[in-house]
């Protein structure tokens, strides 16, 4: 593969992460969507796509995870707000309750995945 077609290759799995479908994609790589099938047809292509997509994945699950206790914190602050009306303290009251039996509900069905494996495993 040339040096040209692996530059090519490399914008147009940027331009595919950073768009909202393949169309845009094309535009941004300056490549047809003929080659744009060419390259997802490709073996080595389509695991560097995937890989890339499980880090964008990963940094954005981080990301989520620590902002979680300042979305927290601020919810309890408008709980603890006595200038807050009382539409937005149930609004944070609900959302936080709703998190919390989702977290609980989470946390209950991988226990019971892991004493599954478990079983299964022996």
């Amino acid at each position: 593969m040339s040096k040209a077609t692996e530059v090519k290759q490399r914008n147009y799995l940027e331009a595919l992460l950073t768009s909202s479908n393949k169309t845009e994609a094309c535009k941004k790589a300056h490549i047809s969507r003929t080659t744009a099938n060419r390259y997802e047809n490709d073996p080595d292509f389509k695991k560097a796509y995937a890989e890339l997509q499980q880090q964008a994945m990963e940094y954005t699950g981080n990301k989520l995870r620590s902002l979680t206790s300042h979305a927290v914190d601020t919810l309890a602050g408008v709980l603890d707000d006595p200038d807050a009306s009382p539409s937005d303290k149930t609004r944070a009251a609900k959302i936080i309750l709703d998190a919390g039996f989702h977290v609980q509900e989470t946390q209950d069905i991988l226990q019971r995945l892991d004493n599954l494996e478990s079983e299964v495993n022996g």
